[in-house]
């Protein structure tokens, strides 16, 4: 294994192994026993307010009795809390920077003081508690409340405060903080979620994810829905494996489930600003409070932007730069005392010049490589400057050569109405009705260079959803206890993709050309062809609908109070159709048989069988392993893309379901008295019928074709580990690392590697790496906190993120010129909390070492790679009011 394929490299896995023994030796010393803080937890809403109303506010929501002379709080102030926590750690976020603390005098009975000798005190804690301790977490992966570590699924929880103190909001960003997960945006509409190496499909509107993101309960059928700030966000949950016995769509590869803060009926609300380098400015602002004693309302705005890094040598401006604006309104109502209504609505803009990647290479021979020295002089003749020629640049390169508009809008709104019925004696209704429209249109220079040979081309896309859910769940507490459902999900998509080519006859003959890759023989098309592109716009337009019904179901069976026996079924019906037709210069239909201008309709029907068996042992209140399996399925896919010049036939249009068995085996534990989670597991899927982009030669004209199809079987096996470490007096470590060995276990009919001569129009990739897919992705954060003085408190958190090598995501081609190396990222933080929390500065760098790096790259059979670069070091400060 090389050293860029370890995931730290051996000198950074001695410290990393260096660092958790120290901290598991110095565990014991640093906190008390938890003792009576192990309570159960609880649901608590209190806002931003003097301490002594918060102590009010908790003792009637927890029913404990609190008391304390009014002296001692005057003054104090406290954040709030808002979340399931036990009393302990309710009490711990309460408190923090008060200089109080709490002694219990008996069963749900404390005392607030300001004296702490000779007692039994809460132990010191930071803000983020709630990754402190697991039995803190609770969790609706199961679509019911439940402590994290009960749930027999491989996942991965992370707080919404803790993402906020990092200005984590970037769904890329993100995934950085999750083992096993890959994103990758180019923009919106070419973006992809991959967990364990399966769902690296970008930019096809007629393929549905193989990750689910689910945005308070609501599907969202695009990977590009999830594209914008998440901000105001309570938590988020990241669920491996497929899903759907449960609730919502059925996935194959896993599950985003994304909750934001609820409205709180004690006002409050907070304020943030963000400046730094690369011209990052954001506003991020929410407000929360009660219209009466049943009802209350949140509204959460942002407003961010930055430069772009990318530079174009024709035009002098800067590309790939970002600016987004939003906004978030909630209304929560209790209607009766068994009904409650939270309805959600919300808003997204985006408008900048993203999509452009940077030529970094060009294999001598292949097909642009001649193609472009017949540019050269073609150009010269025609009195033209051509930067064109991609050879002897670097891989992290910022120069592109595009000379045409470039930018890209998107548009995204979204309505929800959350229904939670209590039916009485613990059984309860639960409905989840969502609206969302999403809107993205592009303007690309498509050529990549100086040349106006295809100046304008791109795919815009509207989409329109609905999808209703209706869950009943049973009580806990019994021998067996289940939730079942109804679910229904319409999606319906316009989708229009143009190509605009350029004004030069003898420039187009060299474009449409064709190169036998077997001879090295390149030929430009003839006058007659290129005439009819002229000054012409290709343009293919189709219309995209999916009716999705199912049934689900999912039971435990508590063999004993330590063994439970979990079973669940889904069965969905789901229809998918497409209406395509193409038109070169927008005239009628022409030449018979000519596949510019023709036009198909295709529906296909699926009706898939999902189910799950877990098997879980509790050893003791702090050890549970399990072991289960599960076998997915999602629908067949409509190619909404077929490539300009060929003719649409149903193995070019329809795509086989993608179907998924997957084992686990793994335990969930809490160990050194509580303080320390580990969780650990390992995997086995096999995928039939895997959906991906693929790059084909054309034998008929030697030119590159990206289509969708089924690779065959992928298999993917490793290992993944999640942990939490409270160290007590402030300290908080946190590590989870995945391996990950992704495969195609047959695939005869991949794409060809540019760097191999030949004319076929497949290669066999059977053995090879998945691509999109690192075997290794690991991170580490750790974060102090102190306090200073009465009402104010220090901190540094320090965050290490790495990925190693995989190749580029938008080819299945393995070509050892797509290949991204490995990199690790240090991003640090220094900040102080002021007036008991109520203001926070932070003074923060990313990437701290300037690692030069790129995202992903993007390739073809053509012979022509170009990469999207990662952030250089960046600087700024974080400023936020919180009242």
């Amino acid at each position: 294994m090389s050293e860029e394929d370890e995931p730290f490299g051996r000198a950074k896995w001695r410290q990393m192994a260096s660092l958790c023994a120290l901290a598991f030796f110095l565990a014991a010393e640093l906190e008390p026993r938890q003792g009576w803080a192990e309570a159960t937890a609880v649901k608590l809403d209190i806002a931003a307010q003097d301490l002594g109303s918060a102590m009010e506010a908790f003792a009637k929501q927890t029913k404990a009795q609190i008391l304390f002379p009014s002296q001692i709080v005057n003054g104090l102030r406290t954040n709030g809390i808002s979340g399931i926590y036990t009393p302990a750690a309710a009490l711990r976020q309460l408190l923090n920077g008060t200089g109080l603390t709490i002694i219990p005098n008996g069963e749900n009975n404390f005392i607030l003081t300001a004296e702490t000798s000779g007692k039994q005190s809460l132990p010191a804690s930071s803000s983020t508690s709630n990754i402190e301790q697991a039995e803190d977490v609770v969790v609706t992966a199961r679509r019911r409340e439940e402590k994290a570590q009960d749930v027999p699924i491989p996942m991965t929880v992370l707080g919404g405060d803790a993402l906020t103190a990092t200005d984590t909001v970037r769904i890329e960003d993100i995934a950085q903080r999750l083992p096993s997960t890959n994103v990758t945006v180019s923009n919106p509409r070419q973006s992809s979620i991959a967990i364990r190496g399966i769902g690296n499909n970008p930019a096809n509107d007629g393929l549905q994810p193989s990750v689910g993101v689910f945005l308070d309960g609501v599907y969202l059928g695009r990977p590009g829905m999830a594209v914008f700030d998440l901000t105001d966000l309570d938590q988020l949950e990241v669920l491996r494996g497929p899903q759907g016995t449960l609730f919502g769509k059925n996935t194959t590869a896993g599950a985003l489930n994304i909750t934001t803060k609820k409205p709180s009926f004690t006002a409050g609300g907070s304020v943030e600003t963000t400046f730094g380098n690369i011209g990052d400015r954001e506003v991020k602002a929410s407000i929360t409070g009660p219209l009466d004693d049943n009802q209350a309302v949140r509204l959460s705005v942002y407003d961010t932007s930055r430069d772009g890094l990318l530079h174009s040598v024709a035009t002098g401006k800067d590309y790939d730069d970002r600016a987004r604006y939003g906004a978030r309104g909630q209304w929560l109502a209790n209607i009766r005392d068994n009904l409650t209504l939270r309805f959600i609505a919300e808003y997204n803009n985006e408008g900048d010049r993203q999509g452009v990647s940077a030529p970094y290479k060009e294999i001598n021979g292949a097909g642009v490589w001649a193609q472009n020295a017949r540019y050269q002089a073609d150009a010269a003749a025609l009195g033209l400057n051509s930067r064109t020629l991609y050879q002897g640049h670097s891989i992290y390169g910022t120069d592109v050569y595009i000379n045409d508009q470039q930018y890209m809008k998107v548009v995204q709104s979204g309505i929800s109405l959350l229904t939670d019925y209590d039916l009485g004696n613990g059984f309860s209704l639960a409905s989840i009705t969502g609206f969302r429209n999403w809107n993205f249109y592009p303007l690309n220079d498509s050529d990549g260079s100086t040349l106006s040979l295809q100046p304008e081309a791109g795919g815009i896309n509207h989409d329109k959803q609905f999808s209703q859910e209706l869950r009943v769940s049973t009580p806990t507490g019994g021998p067996i206890d289940y939730t079942a459902g109804l679910y229904y999900f319409r999606q319906q998509e316009r989708v229009h993709i143009f190509n605009v080519y350029g004004s030069y006859l003898t420039l187009l003959e060299d474009f449409l050309g064709s190169y036998n890759y077997a001879t090295g023989i390149f030929t430009p098309a003839t006058p007659a062809t290129a005439s009819s592109y002229l000054n012409k716009t290709v343009t293919t337009d189709s219309r995209l609908g999916t009716n999705s019904a199912a049934a689900f179901g999912q039971a435990n069976w508590h063999l004993t109070d330590q063994l439970t026996l979990t079973g669940g079924l889904r069965n969905t019906y789901e229809n998918n159709n497409i209406s395509l037709w193409r038109n070169l210069g927008n005239t009628a239909a022409a030449t018979a048989g000519n596949p510019n201008y023709q036009s198909v309709n295709y529906s296909k029907v699926d009706n898939n069988l999902s189910g799950t068996l877990a098997l879980t042992y509790k050893l003791n209140d702090n050890i549970s392993p399990y072991m289960s399996f599960s076998h997915g399925a999602k629908a067949g896919a409509m190619n909404s893309q077929p490539a300009t010049g060929n003719p649409l036939t149903p193995t070019s249009i329809i795509v086989r379901p993608e179907k998924i068995n997957d084992a686990e085996l793994g335990f969930k534990s809490r160990l050194l008295n509580r303080r320390l989670t580990f969780n650990t597991n390992a995997f086995y899927n096999l995928v039939q019928d895997y959906q991906a982009s693929g790059t084909v030669i054309d034998p008929a004209t030697g030119r590159n074709t990206q289509t969708l199809l089924n690779t065959g079987w992928v298999q993917s096996k490793g290992v993944e580990i999640d942990s939490a470490y409270a160290l007590g007096k402030g300290l908080t470590v946190r590590f989870n690392s995945s391996y990950n060995q992704v495969t195609y276990r047959s695939f005869r009919n991949g794409s060809c590697a540019a760097e191999y001569k030949t004319s076929a129009a497949y290669c066999d990739l059977t053995g090879r790496p998945v691509a999109g897919a690192p075997k290794w992705i690991s991170a580490l954060d750790t974060r102090y906190e102190r306090s200073v003085a009465d009402g104010w408190i220090g901190y540094i958190e320090a965050q290490y993120n790495y990925k190693s090598s995989f190749f580029g995501p938008w080819v299945q081609d393995d070509s050892a010129f797509s290949k991204v190396k490995g990199v690790g990222l240090t991003n640090l933080w220094i900040g102080t909390k002021l007036l008991n929390d109520q203001l926070d500065i932070a003074l923060w760098v990313r990437n701290i070492f300037d690692k030069r790096y790129v995202l992903f790259t993007n390739g073809g059979t053509n012979g022509a790679y170009t990469a999207y670069p990662g952030d250089p070091i960046a600087v700024g400060m974080t400023t936020r009011v919180t009242f």
